[in-house]
């Protein structure tokens, strides 16, 4: 199974989905959550004052069902390495359980995942010869 396979398994099963939705590929999952009814939560790792707020968002945002938060000030126009750690640290108390779909040994998501498990919660990931998670 791949990324975009799961997220279809996701939105299909309508499972509530947090995240900064911030690469490509997290931008292409959010997409294809968009077309299904569950909640989302984006949570930028930048302020949302003056963020442009995509088209296709507007719907899901008035229907109640995508919400879009963020812990930085106007003052954090863009995202940066230090900003996405302390956002994934924000989407990590919100959650339960958590999807980390590659999460390449001594890496930073390895890292966020080892602190998930630790606080007591579940974190499923994609078997690899990669990831120490599993």
């Amino acid at each position: 199974m791949n990324t975009y396979d799961c997220m279809r398994l996701l939105r299909d099963a309508g499972v509530p989905v947090v995240s900064g939705f911030h690469s490509p590929i997290e931008k292409d999952c959010l997409d294809i959550l968009l077309k299904g009814d569950q909640s989302i939560v984006v949570c930028p790792a930048r302020s949302i004052a003056r963020m442009r707020i995509p088209s296709v968002w507007k719907k899901p945002i008035d229907q109640g069902r995508l919400l879009i938060l963020s812990p930085f000030d106007e003052k954090q126009k863009r995202p940066t390495v230090s900003t996405a750690q302390q956002r994934n640290n924000l989407v990590a108390m919100l959650g339960s359980r958590f999807l980390i779909p590659y999460a390449d040994t001594s890496g930073k998501p390895e890292q966020l995942g080892r602190k998930i498990i630790q606080a007591g919660k579940g974190v499923y990931t994609f078997l690899s010869g990669k990831s120490r998670l599993v």
